[in-house]
């Protein structure tokens, strides 16, 4: 082997080292400050995110978009609880958002009692206060969720 590539050997090792040990410590010796500024904030970036996004989760009876359905070519159905009689609220949202409505079969008084393959037609279950949809997009045209009052 010449001097020559001894040389040029050597330095493609010292090379390599340089690449492969002190060039990723560096780079994580940067995100480990990140990291410690992340501590430091703690929950603020999500409670702060929870605030913004609040109400682009938030649905409510009141507004016709929640409980009209445009793919279907006749009505949306509302069902109530068999025990809840039709208050004027409703009887509104029923000449506003021109859906039908009508009473569940029976009362529900425990979790999976209603097979909602049965109701015909599907629709959805009146909720008389505002509620949270988790991930905001969820569709619940079809089913019936019972809730505890």
């Amino acid at each position: 082997m010449t001097k020559f590539n001894l040389i040029f050997g050597c330095r493609m090792v010292l090379a390599l080292v340089v690449f492969c040990i002190v060039l990723p410590a560096s780079v994580f010796a940067g995100e480990g400050h990140e990291t410690e500024t992340a501590k430091t904030k703690g929950l603020e970036p999500i409670l702060t995110y929870i605030s913004k996004s609040w109400d682009t989760l938030t649905r409510s009876m009141e507004d016709c978009s929640t409980v009209v359905d445009p793919k279907l070519a006749e009505h949306s159905v509302l069902y109530l609880p068999a025990d809840v009689p039709v208050s004027a609220q409703v009887e509104d949202m029923q000449r506003r958002c021109h859906v039908q409505v009508k009473a569940l079969p029976e009362k529900i008084v425990r979790p999976g009692q209603l097979d909602t393959s049965k109701l015909d037609p599907p629709g959805l279950l009146y909720l008389e206060h505002k509620y949270v949809v988790p991930g905001g997009r969820l569709v619940l045209q079809g089913k019936i969720s019972t809730l505890e009052r």
